[in-house]
């Protein structure tokens, strides 16, 4: 997926990509490989504190840090639930969850985030 990110920053139709909610080790060793560096946004409440691994590597190089107060959960069960009785999905309640992401989009002049929204892949 993350290639697919890249073509398109590449191709000029994003401008950057942003990851969240990604354990610390995981987002170095993707920054690390990737060829366009993502940056990283991350939950912010009175009192939070980076772990100095993550600090010292966003400081080391310079990556690009917002920050948010969504809720933690993107996208509950029982909101898909609903939605899939709502629609009569033949499989019912049967699924699982592969994957999930959040999608913001923002605009350029000041940063005001105009939509949000999540892609989701789920197996039944």
């Amino acid at each position: 997926m993350y290639i697919v990110l890249e073509a398109l920053v590449e191709k000029r139709i994003i401008r950057n990509i942003i990851l969240s909610e990604i354990m610390d080790e995981y987002f170095i060793g993707l920054y690390n490989w990737a060829k366009v560096k993502p940056g990283l946004q991350v939950f912010w409440s009175e009192g939070t504190v980076l772990p100095p691994t993550l600090d010292n590597f966003i400081k080391e190089n310079s990556v690009k840090v917002l920050t948010h107060r969504d809720p933690k959960a993107i996208l509950p069960h029982y909101v898909l639930d609903i939605t899939l009785m709502d629609i009569n999905h033949p499989f019912g309640l049967n699924y699982s969850i592969q994957w999930l992401s959040r999608i913001e989009v923002l605009q350029v002049n000041n940063g005001e985030v105009k939509r949000k929204g999540c892609n989701l892949k789920f197996a039944y």
